[in-house]
This record gives C-alpha cells, structure tokens and sequence, in this order.
C-alpha cells in the first residue's frame, strides 16, 4: 500500500477591509431597486394603476372587488407609496392588507417589500399604525429567509416597526456603543436610508446628543461620527444634509468667538472656511444654505484660529532660528491681538504663511483642520490681517512693522481679502501696502506703521489710532499685568 507524504498547506488571507464589500453592497442595493420595478411598466400595471387612481374616491368596499391578482395587490401597495391623494382618499385598512395576500401563507415578497417602504416613508402619518405594524410583523415572521436583509430586520421588528421606532434604534447606538452609520444596516435598515424613519432616527440620535452636549465634552463619541462623509452628507430633507442640521445646532450653541475647538473642528471638516469665493462648489453646498448671521459668527471664530495659527508658526519660528529679538518681542505682540479679539473688536481675518510656516503647521495638523489661507512668497515671513473694528490691522514676523488704515487699497496685486487669491509677495506687505495707500488716498492721519520697541510705544500708538477711529480699547485689555504699571507710569490713563 502506498504511503503518502501529509501534504502541509499554506494560506495567506488578506484581512478584509470595509471597502472591499463596497461594490457587494451597492450591487446588492441595485438589484433590490430592479426588484422594487419589476412589473411597474407593464402595460397591464399601468391600465390598473389609472383605474385605481380614477375610481379613488369609491372607497374601501371598491378596491376589495377590485384585488383579484398580484398584480392588482401591487397596484394599491404601489399607489398607497407614491400617491398622497390616493393614500388619504383609500388609508391602508385591515380588510385592504387582508385583500393583497395571496393565500394563507401571506402577500408576494414584492408586495410586502412595497408595504415595509410605506412604513418607512410614512411611518409617523400612519392611520391605525399599530394594526398596520401586527400585520408586516406577521408577514415578516412567515417570509423572512434565515440570511435574507428581512429576517435582520424580522428579530427586532416589534420595537423598529412602531411609532418609536427611531428612538429605540437611537438608544440602542448609544447603549452599545456602536456608530447608528453602522447599527442601521446591522438591523436590516440599510434599504430604508433615505427614509422619514431613518431621518427621525438621526435626529434623535446625532441632532439631540448635539443639542444637549457639554462645551467641555471633547471626547465624546458623537463628534468623530457626525464628522463622517457618509453620515454628514445623508439627506436630511429635500433641500438639506444632515450636516447643515448639524453646522446649525453647533454654531447657534456659542456666544461671541468662545467656541470649542473640537466644535469648530466639525465645522470645518464638514463645510469648510465661509471665507472662500461664493462661486465654490463647497460654499454653494454648505454654506450658501445657512444664512449670512451663521457666515458671520463663523468668521469670528476664524479669526481667533487664523491668530492661533500665525501665533504659533511665529513662535515656532523664532525658536527654529534663533532670534532672541524675535522671542523677546513675541508675548507683547501674542498679549496685545488676543486682547483684542478677548474684546469682540475683531470681526474677520485672512492668514498669508510663509512657507516655512505652512510646513511647519501642516506638521501638526490635518488639512481639514485649518483654515483656508494663503501664501505669502516668502520662506520665513508670515502676515496676518484683521479687521478690528472697521480698521484695517496687519502684523507679521521677521521686522515686520505693524500697520493700521482706515481702509485697505485697492490695487489689483493687493487684493488682500479676495480669498480666490491665494499667492502673494512679501514686499506688496512691506513696502507696497502704504505706497499705494498714498497714491490711493493721500497723506493723513489715516495709516499708521510702528516698528515694535520694548517701551510700550507701539501699543500705545496703536490704541490713539484705534480710538480716533472710532474703536475704543482699554490698555489693560491688550498687555499683562507687569506691563500695564508700566504704560501707567509712563502714558497715564487717558
């Protein structure tokens, strides 16, 4: 008898990612969309179709004359889906559901399909929803294949098939720490995404976390999940994604620019910075939909990031090179601008990095984290601009001399707040700013720069020019406590 050899075998599996059952998915939504089709376009469907929606107004007794074959039964189902005449003037009754089953053993799974849409579409304008929800559990539990998407939904149809639905699927996200974006197609829902339920769903789930959520609550859960494409970009209405609802809610929770940053970090990653053309795609999908106070606030936020952003890339930046001046001189500046936007005066901003700077920040944050910004064509000098109440501020690194105006030029290698505009030079900040200023409007009281000295005569300096403006800011608000005894022995208080 021959012997042989035990034969060894090797295998390598890759680990299954989630994408890799992407194109199964969508294929498998697909064929239920044809399924859902199959029969609509006949010519005996549609002679049905017109007869029922004719003969309407004739009432229950009518159509249980009339339900003589499936494809009648699909007809009603049909008409009770997408017509809301049809749906008021024939309501969905038990005689009617009793009328579309075939035989004992229950209606067409195309028939009962059309019935489940119903009751998604619809669920929270039913009439007589409890005899209407007895009967799909029913016909689920005598219809539903062991593996079928309808059995998933058949072992927990008493609690999603009610007028609770959504709020039983919300808490079950929540107690089981699972994402809802995950839980829903777990529980054999995945069919009904575009639906009112699954809307009322995440209303309850995202929206009401959302609306009752701490400000200090940075690690919450929810955060990372409502920043997910697939759940932001879900419909939420005809006109809206569920990321508008959810820009909406976070944004009216603040006051002033004191916003969470891990708030300003979903408003960011799902819409963007308000600040770009409005001709963008981004802006026409998201921002164009939430009203100009929205806009306006957001900007106020930026503002408070943009100096966040310039702060640190000058800070980094002294450090990397060694400039002591620079160092030195860095807390009165950093003190002096936050004190100002602390103050609400500060009402928009744009940040033009160096390049040095954009490495540096990119370093330490995702892109969807910053702003939008642009490049000043220098790799050491970053400018940030703000407008702090009606004047117009400019500061930046490397000897950089501060700048106020009444009003910015309007030269067309300028354009400072055209944010189509994202490359600039380091000498149209230097030198050309004021030279065209001059040429625009003349000499006056109404520019002002100041290289930054130790002895408090820049800042004070800039709060004369800021009050002849009409912006009143008190020195204690823009320097630190040492420094204000200082500017009080030295400039009074005025």
């Amino acid at each position: 008898m021959m012997k042989l050899d035990k034969l060894t075998l090797e295998f390598n599996l890759p680990v299954w990612k989630k994408y890799d059952f992407e194109s199964f998915k969508r294929s498998t939504n697909e064929l239920k969309s044809i399924g859902q089709k199959a029969g609509v376009t006949s010519d005996r469907f549609k002679q049905i179709f017109e007869q029922f929606k004719q003969y309407a107004g004739n009432g229950e007794g009518y159509f249980l004359k009339q339900i003589k074959s499936a494809t009648h039964a699909r007809v009603l189902v049909h008409l009770w889906l997408k017509s809301d005449m049809f749906y008021t003037l024939v309501p969905i009754s038990k005689p009617l559901l009793n009328a579309l089953k075939r035989d004992r053993s229950g209606v067409s799974q195309l028939c009962l399909q059309g019935l489940l849409d119903i009751f998604f579409h619809r669920f929270d304008t039913l009439k007589n929803i409890d005899g209407f929800t007895a009967y799909l559990h029913a016909q689920l539990r005598k219809s539903s294949g062991e593996y079928s998407e309808n059995a998933k939904l058949s072992r927990n149809a008493k609690q999603i098939l009610s007028i609770n639905g959504p709020k039983w699927l919300s808490e079950q996200a929540q107690k089981s720490s699972v994402d809802l974006a995950n839980l829903i197609p777990k529980m054999g829902l995945d069919a009904y995404q575009n639906t009112r339920f699954i809307e009322v769903t995440k209303h309850n789930y995202y929206l009401k976390q959302l609306e009752a959520i701490s400000a200090s609550d940075s690690t919450n859960p929810i955060f990372d999940e409502v920043s997910r494409k697939d759940v932001y970009e879900s419909p939420y209405s005809d006109q809206e994604f569920l990321g508008h609802k959810i820009i909406s809610i976070l944004i009216d929770r603040t006051h002033g620019n004191d916003v969470p940053k891990h708030w300003q970090k979903v408003v960011l990653t799902i819409a963007g910075d308000p600040r770009v053309p409005t001709s963008s795609n981004r802006y026409q999908r998201w921002w164009s939909n939430l009203g100009e106070a929205r806009i306006r606030k957001v900007r106020g936020w930026l503002a408070g990031l943009d100096l966040k952003l310039f702060l640190e890339a000058l800070k980094q930046s002294a450090k990397d090179q060694h400039l002591s001046d620079m160092e030195r001189m860095f807390e009165s500046r950093k003190v002096f601008m936050e004190g100002l936007l602390n103050e609400g005066v500060v009402s928009d901003s744009r940040l033009f990095l160096s390049s040095s700077a954009e490495r540096y920040l990119k370093r330490m944050y995702k892109q969807e984290e910053l702003p939008d910004y642009a490049l000043n064509g220098s790799p050491d000098t970053s400018v940030i601009y703000l407008n702090v109440g009606g004047v117009h501020m400019i500061e930046g690194s490397h000897s950089f001399k501060l700048k106020l105006m009444d009003k910015l030029p309007t030269h067309r290698r300028l354009r400072l707040l055209d944010f189509s505009k994202k490359k600039f030079d380091d000498y149209s900040f230097r030198e050309q700013l004021k030279q065209q200023y001059y040429s625009e409007y003349g000499l006056g009281k109404h520019f002002f720069d100041a290289a930054h000295d130790q002895h408090l005569n820049w800042q004070n300096k800039s709060l004369q020019f800021l009050k002849e403006h009409g912006v009143h800011v008190r020195p204690d608000k823009v320097l630190s406590k040492l420094r204000y005894k200082e500017y009080k022995q030295k400039f009074g208080i005025k």
